[in-house]
Order: C-alpha cells, then sequence, then structure tokens
C-alpha cells in the first residue's frame, strides 16, 4: 500500500485532479478507500480516459463510450 504522499499533497486541492495510468492497471471493480484518500476527477491511459464523477469511460481509438456501473 501507499504512504499516502498523494492523499496529503491534494487534501485541500480544489482544481481538477487527473491520474495517469497504463491500460494494465485498469480494473472495472470498485478499489478499497480509506477516509483520507483523495479521488481523481478524471483517469487517464494510453487507449481511453475514465470520467470518475459520471463513471464513464472513452476511447481515444473511437467515439464509443461505457458506463462503469
Amino acid at each position: 500500500r501507499g504512504k499516502g504522499f498523494f492523499d496529503y499533497t491534494l487534501q485541500d486541492y480544489t482544481g481538477l485532479k487527473i491520474g495517469v495510468a497504463l491500460n494494465c492497471q485498469y480494473v472495472q471493480e470498485a478499489l478499497p478507500t480509506q477516509k483520507h484518500d483523495v479521488l481523481m476527477d478524471w483517469i487517464i491511459t494510453n487507449d481511453f480516459w475514465i470520467d470518475c464523477g459520471k463513471k464513464e469511460v472513452h476511447s481515444w481509438k473511437s467515439s464509443s463510450l461505457s458506463s462503469l456501473d
């Protein structure tokens, strides 16, 4: 597990929070969170991006859209 560096750094940040990940790091199941965790607004990979607030996955390669629900 991480040591909370980014959570501590972003705890008072009010702007758009964008996480960068590789496709292989993506999992569709919800991950466990703790009270101090700061959630991302978007997550960007090399093939798609996720709007975390709307729970939508958008492909860079097409106009396809899918829901995380």
